[in-house]
């Protein structure tokens, strides 16, 4: 699946964002209280439109606040907003962590 441009929320297909692989981790292995930049949507279309909808963007910023047991969902800040998604979706999710007061640049 493409990369989309930082900010779109158009088709998946459109533009890219250059980033080294070994950098990107999926949303769901972040640490508890951890924050990244989401850099990458790896999704089909209808799972790229709902995390679009909420606002899980390329460019976003977004905080992992904690994670329930035995695979359960995750609860993260966005765009100042709380939500809990399933793990499947947030490993649809592609960030680089935020390192040293300022997001990494990948």
């Amino acid at each position: 699946m493409k990369s989309v441009a930082p900010n779109s929320c158009g088709s998946p297909d459109q533009g890219f964002v250059d980033i080294s692989d070994k950098n990107v981790i999926p949303l769901d292995m972040l640490a508890n209280r951890e924050e990244a930049t989401i850099v990458r949507i790896d999704a089909g279309q209808n799972a790229f439109t709902r995390l679009c909808h909420l606002g899980l963007t390329p460019g976003a910023m977004v905080m992992k606040i904690t994670g329930a047991p035995f695979q359960g969902p995750i609860e993260i800040r966005v765009r100042d907003t709380l939500l809990a998604i399933g793990r499947g979706l947030a490993r649809k999710v592609l960030v680089v962590r935020k390192v040293e007061g300022r997001a990494s640049k990948p």
